[in-house]
């Protein structure tokens, strides 16, 4: 939003050309469609206000940016079009870091959430022995079951169970499901690539240019200088 800020402030015109009208249109618009927006806090993060929602729709429709689905990988992954990896810790630009970081918390959500979720459900924790189409089934009832308790129970879920990162000191506080799951998860070895596709590479600048502009959030800028990245 910064970004938006800034034309909004600064070029009036340039503004309208991003969203494909004036500020006094975009705010009309948003007073109409506020409460429709407006979204609940969640104990894993903020939600996305309703103003920064409204212009992602908008700037999505004025233009043809569309970002594929992706797998959220570490550096034991190859890059893929469909895998999402970081950049290598040599030659790191500043975009390239600020990339990193966003990744690496995408990562710590999904790490975040599969690792509750396998402590509560411990079926997770085996080998399943059924057939494939049951196992969809498992996933789905795993994942209707979470909703619904997320929903209902307020003790599902509280304050400490998840990761924390504190925006001001860079500190994370580790939650209280990774005292239930030391090793959930078995380490992969790292997979040695040497020819690379052009189509990934070129996916992957596309996300970091995302990040660096329509995606970027306020406070990555200042997380690099902090040395995250």
């Amino acid at each position: 939003m910064s970004l938006l800020r800034e034309l909004r402030e600064n070029d009036p015109n340039d503004f309208h050309n991003y969203l494909r009208m004036d500020d006094k249109t975009f705010r009309h618009l948003l007073s109409m469609l506020q409460v429709h927006l407006k979204k609940d806090d969640t104990i894993m993060q903020e939600s996305i206000p309703p103003e920064e929602r409204l212009a992602a729709t908008l700037r999505f429709l004025a233009t043809d940016e569309n970002l594929n689905f992706v797998f959220v990988g570490d550096e034991a992954f190859a890059l893929h079009n469909y895998i999402l990896k970081p950049y290598s810790q040599k030659e790191l630009t500043h975009d390239k870091r600020v990339f990193n970081y966003r990744l690496s918390r995408c990562r710590n959500v999904v790490e975040n959430t599969f690792g509750f979720i396998a402590s509560v459900f411990r079926i997770l924790h085996t080998k399943i022995s059924v057939s494939p189409q049951n196992i969809n089934y498992i996933v789905l009832a795993i994942c209707i079951l979470h909703n619904n308790l997320k929903e209902t129970a307020s003790a599902y879920t509280v304050t400490s169970t998840f990761d924390k990162e504190d925006n001001r000191t860079c500190e994370v506080t580790e939650g209280d499901w990774r005292n239930e799951n030391s090793n959930y998860l078995t380490p992969l070895r790292g997979i040695r690539t040497t020819n690379t596709p052009l189509e990934a590479k070129n996916n992957r600048e596309a996300y970091l240019k995302f990040f660096k502009e329509n995606g970027q959030v306020e406070w990555q800028d200042e997380m690099i200088e902090r040395g995250k990245g």
